[in-house]
C-alpha cells in the first residue's frame, strides 16, 4: 500500500484517479477545496467501502503562504507520501487569444497554472524533507500544440510542462522524481465513458503513472511522457 496524495481529486480527472488508486489498494489522500467538493467526490465515487484502499480527505484552499503552511501540516501529521499526483486544471474555450477579457485570462491562470505552483508549494517540500517519492503533474497535448480559441490553455499548459522540467532537475538532489505525464488523446469521462477505440479513461491516466512510479527503467526516468491512445498504456 502506498500512501498517494491527489490535487484536484473531484475533477472529472481526479475522480478517475482516486478511483482506480483505491482499487489498486492503496491510501489516498484527496486534497479538495471544501465540504461541497468533498461531497461530489463521494458522489463520483459512489460506494467508498467497496474499495480496497483507504480514502481519507484534508480540505483547504492553500491559496496564500498561511494556507499552504496549514495544508502542509495536515499533510505531514498523515505520514511519509509516496506518490504526488497534481490534476489540476480545466478547459476553456472563446474569443481568440488577443481578444480575450482580462478577467477570463486572470481566472484560467489562476485555476490551471497558479493552482499548479501552488500544490508544488505543499507537496515538494515534503517529498524532499523526506528524500523520496514521486510528484507527477497531469497535462495535456495543449502543452505542444496550439489549440484556436482555447488559446490561454495551451499557453498555461506549456508553462506548466517547463514548471515540470524546473522542478525535475531541482528535486534530483533531493531523491525525488518529478514527471510531467500527458494526455495527447481524448479523455473518457462520465458523458463518454462508453466511446470506443483507443480514447483514454482517467483511469488508464493513473495506470500508467502507478506503473511509471513503481515500475522504474531507465527508458522511463525522462520528466516527459506522452499518452497518444490506449496503445501507449503498459
Amino acid at each position: 500500500m502506498k500512501n498517494i496524495v491527489i490535487g484536484g481529486a473531484s475533477g472529472a480527472v481526479g475522480t478517475g484517479i482516486v478511483r482506480h488508486c483505491l482499487a489498486q489498494g492503496h491510501r489516498v489522500v484527496a486534497v479538495v477545496r471544501d465540504e461541497a467538493k468533498k461531497s461530489h467526490l463521494q458522489a463520483g465515487l459512489g460506494e467508498a467501502g467497496r474499495f480496497p484502499g483507504e480514502l481519507q480527505f484534508v480540505a483547504g484552499a492553500y491559496e496564500d503562504e498561511a494556507g499552504i503552511a496549514h495544508l502542509q501540516a495536515q499533510l505531514e501529521r498523515l505520514g511519509p507520501i509516496d506518490i504526488a499526483i497534481a490534476s489540476l486544471g480545466g478547459w476553456y474555450q472563446g474569443p481568440p487569444l488577443a481578444g480575450l477579457p482580462l478577467a477570463d485570462w486572470h481566472t484560467v491562470v489562476n485555476n490551471s497554472l497558479t493552482s499548479h505552483f501552488r500544490f508544488a508549494k505543499v507537496l515538494m517540500p515534503l517529498l524532499e524533507k523526506a528524500r523520496g517519492g514521486a510528484y507527477v503533474m497531469i497535462n495535456g497535448g495543449a502543452a505542444e500544440f496550439a489549440a484556436p480559441h482555447s488559446g490561454v490553455i495551451s499557453v498555461m499548459a506549456a508553462a506548466q510542462k517547463m514548471m515540470g522540467q524546473v522542478l525535475h532537475q531541482e528535486a534530483r538532489a533531493h531523491g525525488v522524481r518529478v514527471f510531467g505525464v500527458a494526455a495527447f488523446a481524448h479523455i473518457k469521462t462520465g458523458r463518454s465513458a462508453g466511446v470506443p477505440g483507443l480514447w483514454l479513461s482517467a483511469e488508464d491516466i493513473a495506470a500508467y503513472v502507478l506503473n511509471l512510479v513503481e515500475n522504474p527503467t531507465p527508458a522511463t526516468e525522462h520528466y516527459w511522457h506522452k499518452l497518444q491512445s490506449s496503445e501507449d498504456l503498459p
